[in-house]
């Protein structure tokens, strides 16, 4: 071979081979979070094929250089930034991802070690999933900032032998703080004492209280506190290797026998616990040891109301112990104070402490509503109790974040929907939040500690994890990545999307999207207890027929209930202290609101159970092999979840035939209740068939008789499967039977000769068109001083009126209404006084404009918060 030809081939494999070359520049040392990152980096490259160069400078020749490093920490990064006129988010946890001029440059960088982290796990995911032919190409240019400060999880321990497999492993917990950490969580809550006093106080399971050495655990010796001790540790330590903050939750402080009547938390094994003030000196030295001990412990989460095991006249006195304890221990640690029943002098306590105080508080009841603050909360439980309350007011001296207690709707079937996660995270900015925590999927999964291990699926032909909590991980995306960043691109969620179902990601997006909406508007209108240890939309009926017309929505403002509430026979759930007209009655009196009507939510139940099944039958269809574990898995959840929506279409007509029955005593109205309530069986049948065999007959889940109780003329039995409920759902369709007998009507005569014979009334059917109001929205505001509105109203039918209602953001404080006034240019105006703009709180508002059958509220809720946030100066 001559000079000319060997060169040649010098040349031409150094551009086959060079041009797959990438050069990995990391200029400073890294922190542990980034470095877990950049191996995942590593990985992404060696799999589609890149040769790798690292730690050798920037190469020319490579296909690429990707230069990674914390911002101010790296000196080859930050001359490149600054040559190329680039910057980086200031807030803590911001990410810059910026190709150079050249394209042949990444610099990838984080203003910390956490925001570092994020951005070479985005670049690794962009690289391994992209679809290119040369994913290098897939690599976005971004810079981002957390849109909120906390985004937290929480997982509560109920079960030793039913976590065994994940608690006690090392391995689970680098697979979960990973993908926390990729997700961008940055918080997780391991939660001891929900309802429970299994491991409570925990320092009695953990090691021993030199000065209260007579405190034992029956059962347990000191090989296995150090054990458990050791565990624990391990656990924060790998969370704090990930970047993830690891906050100690203590909701019960000491064994609960009975809290009240009807609520047992079980019996206790602690043995040698003193009792009273006493027992709070031992938690007090308690909790500083545990803090000692676990160095990686950066937060203590504390509940404050009777739940606890501490009365409220005795609050104070307890906590300010544990407040001490905190800042005793040797280190900075954040502080966590559930808003239910605390008091401010508690608060002042804290700060006077010196602690770094947050308080947080329910976001929608203990469930999982619609992604907005609700408009209007029962006065029964609007102080502190399911919501925002009164706290916040300006000044105030803690932080603010939000608890969505996802547990009370979506416990057991998959969820993801990244516009639901983006409108939630905007809402939680509310008042000045500053952050979320979501509880963990399968949370209350083991309650009652009984012994023995199970999985929720019994078929294992549908088991594609290692661990269950792997199998909801659009559950952890959605809420992570759209709670850090709300304008995060669909892209990050398709990819996912075609990854785990391939060429039918796009028909799985559709389902996921459209079933995740079904539960949330479950709630959202059918909530009748405020408790996630009696609601629970998943699995069970929801009371009665005769009950479930006088179920209440849980915003008033917003939806419509069936009937009025009423405490009946077939009740099992909370009273309710608010007095709302109802849909039927204002039917009858002719004085239909705006109020999205049951009508309504069945159409959009019924829509939304159409799109879910068309979408996992468009998939299945496809052509593509979807013959997988997940694949069946996930269409036999959404599935589900369609069938659900379903039932609550049908039962909602029936109970609302009912009440025009009730009301009226048009027996014609009886067929019609029978016909829907059987198709509401129906449907349950069909989710029976689909579950019987592949669910678990044993799951427990929460209350039941044999693992504690709730009120037992109100315990809804939280273990078995939808099979066991049937008998509920046929006794509905045995009522509606019994109902047309006492009416001398036989149910199984042809009645659709009746049918037509009903007087029907406007509001039945959805008006085709509605008013259309266009408004400016007011942002600020001054006390004491008129706000004035202004709106434009389009209408094809004849307006009755135009209104706006308005409220400080005091949930305990009713909204008061007026109504506009037309002016000479056509539009609607009207002055607020300024003496309902009180200094202490900012001002909410939104708008309405009736015709004759209904009308329109502004803002929409299927579109937005429905009302405007007005700043006060």
């Amino acid at each position: 071979m001559n000079r000319f030809a060997l060169l040649f081939c010098l040349l031409f494999a150094h551009v086959c081979f060079g041009s797959q070359t990438v050069c990995l520049v990391i200029d400073g040392a890294l922190d542990s979070p980034p470095r877990h990152a950049v191996d995942r980096l590593i990985e992404a490259l060696k799999q589609r094929g890149y040769n790798l160069e690292q730690d050798a400078g920037i190469d020319t020749s490579a296909r690429m250089n990707l230069v990674i490093g914390v911002a101010g920490r790296s000196q080859t990064l930050d001359q490149l930034m600054a040559r190329h006129n680039l910057e980086i988010p200031s807030a803590a946890e911001s990410l810059r991802v910026a190709r150079l001029a050249d394209e042949s440059t990444v610099l990838i960088t984080g203003r910390d070690p956490r925001g570092l982290a994020y951005a070479v796990y985005e670049v690794a995911e962009s690289i391994r999933l992209a679809s290119a032919d040369d994913p290098l190409d897939s690599i976005r240019q971004v810079s981002e900032s957390p849109h909120l400060r906390t985004r937290s999880v929480t997982t509560q321990i109920f079960n030793e032998d039913v976590e065994r497999s994940w608690y006690e492993s090392e391995d689970y917990w680098r697979w979960y703080f990973e993908m926390m950490a990729r997700n961008r969580f940055n918080n997780y809550s391991l939660t001891f004492g929900h309802n429970t006093n299994y491991m409570i106080p925990p320092y009695a399971w953990l090691f021993e209280v030199p000065e209260y050495p007579e405190v034992q655990v029956e059962g347990v010796s000191e090989t296995r506190r150090a054990e458990n001790l050791h565990r624990l540790q391990r656990i924060s330590a790998i969370a704090r290797e990930y970047g993830v903050d690891f906050t100690i939750g203590l909701w019960t402080q000491l064994p609960v026998v009975k809290v009240r009547v009807g609520l047992d938390f079980g019996p206790s094994p602690v043995r040698g616990l003193p009792e009273g003030m006493a027992g709070g000196d031992y938690c007090a030295k308690g909790l500083r040891r545990l803090l000692q001990l676990c160095p990686d412990i950066t937060g203590v989460q504390l509940r404050m109301n009777l739940e606890s095991g501490i009365p409220h006249n005795q609050q104070e006195a307890y906590y300010k112990a544990q407040f001490d304890a905190i800042t005793t221990c040797g280190r900075p640690v954040r502080l966590d104070l559930r808003y239910k029943s605390l008091s401010q002098r508690t608060i002042d306590l804290a700060k006077a402490a010196g602690l770094d105080v947050t308080v947080s508080t329910k976001y929608w009841c203990e469930h999982m509503g619609l992604p907005y603050h609700p408009a209007c909360e029962d006065p029964a439980y609007a102080a502190s109790r399911y919501g925002y309350g009164s706290m916040l007011h300006y000044p105030r001296n803690y932080r603010v974040t939000y608890r969505l207690w996802t547990v009370g709707t979506s416990r057991l079937l998959l969820w993801g929907d990244p516009n639901y996660a983006a409108r939630f995270a905007e809402s939680c900015r509310l008042g000045g939040g500053e952050g979320f925590e979501i509880f963990a999927p399968l949370t209350n999964k083991g309650y009652g500690n009984e012994p023995g291990a199970w999985n929720i699926f019994t078929d294992e032909s549908l088991v594609s994890t290692q661990w269950e909590y792997q199998r909801y991980w659009p559950y952890f995306l959605s809420f992570g990545r759209w709670g850090y960043n709300p304008k995060t691109p669909d892209a990050v969620w398709r990819r996912q999307m075609v990854e785990h179902f391939g060429k039918a990601g796009r028909m799985m997006d559709r389902a996921y999207r459209q079933a995740s909406q079904i539960l949330p508007l479950i709630t959202a209108t059918t909530q009748f207890s405020a408790g996630n240890w009696r609601f629970w939309p998943e699995m069970i009926p929801c009371m009665h027929l005769d009950a479930y017309r006088a179920i209440q929505p849980s915003d008033y403002a917003q939806f419509y209930a069936i009937a009025p509430f009423s405490s009946r026979q077939h009740w099992r759930g909370e009273g309710w202290a608010a007095k709302h007209s109802a849909f039927v009655e204002d039917v009858l009196a002719g004085n239909l609101n705006s109020k999205t009507t049951p009508i309504q939510v069945s159409r959009m139940l019924d829509d939304l159970a159409n799109q879910t099944l068309a979408a996992l039958d468009a998939a299945a269809s496809s052509g593509v092999d979807l013959d997988t574990p997940e694949f069946r898995a996930t269409a036999l959840d959404l599935r589900v979840l369609a069938h659900l929506a379903r039932y609550h279409a049908e039962k909602k007509h029936a109970a609302v035939h009912l009440e025009f029955f009730r009301l009226t005593n048009d027996k014609a109205r009886l067929p019609l209740v029978y016909q829907h309530i059987r198709r509401a069986l129906a449907q349950w049948e069909q989710i029976v068939q689909l579950t019987d065999g592949k669910y678990n007959r044993k799951m427990v889940l929460g209350f039941s008789p044999a693992h504690n109780s709730d009120f037992p003329d109100r315990l809804h039995d939280h273990t078995g499967t939808w099979k066991d409920r049937l008998p509920q759902v046929r006794a509905d369709v045995a009522f509606a039977a019994d109902l047309m007998r006492k009416n001398a009507m036989d149910p199984d005569a042809d009645y659709e000769s009746v049918v037509p014979s009903i007087k029907r009334y406007p509001g039945e059917t959805p008006p085709k068109s509605c008013p259309v109001i266009t408004h400016e929205p007011v942002l600020e505001a001054a006390p004491g001083r008129d706000l004035e509105l202004s709106v434009k109203v389009t209408s094809e039918h004849p307006l009755r009126d135009v209104s706006v209602y308005f409220r400080p953001m005091d949930q305990t404080r009713a909204w008061k209404r007026i109504a506009m006034t037309r002016t000479e240019d056509g539009a609607y105006a009207v002055v607020i006084p300024g003496s309902n703009i009180d200094p202490r709180f900012n001002f909410l508002y939104y708008l309405e404009a009736r015709e004759a059958h209904g009308g329109t509220f502004w803002p929409d809720w299927q579109q937005q918060t429905p009302y405007i946030i007005v700043k006060v100066q």
